[in-house]
């Protein structure tokens, strides 16, 4: 029982980094989601309820996560993270239960792309966790979530016109940018590898910091691209959007 503490909840001996990317414990964890999704999206009803519900579980993931941190890794405030997926699931919650509509647009394409990112290439899940451990699967059914709350999102709520939807993903983006900047000068921490390429394919062939001139719009044209499919999913009726 302690070896399975060990390995499955505690940093325990069997840690890992950057040991399972594109193997079983990755398409496990990705396709249970992808399952997760297909069929929320085509079973449950589409209402504001259950979109409120999936962003109170979102927020008590990154609280647990918050906790879990806490007692195992470091006790201070770096328990809070500002990578973007981290920013998405302690901030969205909030701007959802409070009904702030006028923020939807500022976050929605970011909380999009990082949750399709992450099942595609869960980098930093293995790296900070390795193999399937409990905090991966919180990690990667965060990510999950993400995609599921933009998704339910769109069939109650009308996005802004794409024009002024792409104006509201840049302010947005440059408030999580800015915000990972802050971070990482007053901690010595590397939020959204804004510090350092280590660990990043590619880019880690560039030394810091100019690798950010490469990151940065890479990033950016990321977000707007998927701002623009989310524009495309609600005004070309996708059949997922509409049962």
């Amino acid at each position: 029982m302690y070896e399975f503490y060990k390995w499955f909840i505690a940093y325990g001996d069997y840690f890992q980094p950057e040991n399972k990317l594109f193997t079983l414990e990755h398409f496990i964890l990705s396709g249970l989601n992808i399952i997760m999704i297909i069929i929320v999206m085509l079973k449950v009803d589409k209402s504001e309820k259950n979109v409120c519900n999936v962003a109170k579980i979102i927020l008590g993931l990154e609280i647990f996560r918050m906790i879990w941190w806490f007692i195992y890794r470091d006790q201070s405030l770096r328990i809070f993270r500002f990578d973007i997926c981290n920013q998405v699931c302690l901030f969205m919650p909030f701007i959802i239960l409070f009904k702030k509509e006028k923020l939807y647009p500022f976050i929605s394409a970011c909380a999009l792309l990082g949750g399709i990112g992450v099942m595609i290439y869960p980098l930093w899940v293995f790296y900070d966790y390795g193999g399937i451990h409990l905090m991966s699967v919180q990690s990667m059914f965060s990510h999950g979530l993400m995609i599921l709350q933009i998704l339910l999102l769109m069939k109650v709520y009308k996005m802004p016109k794409l024009k002024e939807h792409i104006k509201a993903t840049t302010i947005g983006f440059i408030i999580m940018i800015s915000l990972a900047f802050i971070a990482n000068t007053i901690r010595g921490t590397n939020y959204i590898g804004l510090a350092s390429p280590d660990g990043i394919p590619l880019l880690n062939q560039i030394k810091a910091p100019y690798h950010v001139f490469i990151l940065v719009p890479i990033i950016f044209i990321g977000v707007i691209l998927v701002t623009q499919v989310i524009y495309f999913l609600q005004n070309k009726k996708i059949n997922i959007l509409n049962n």
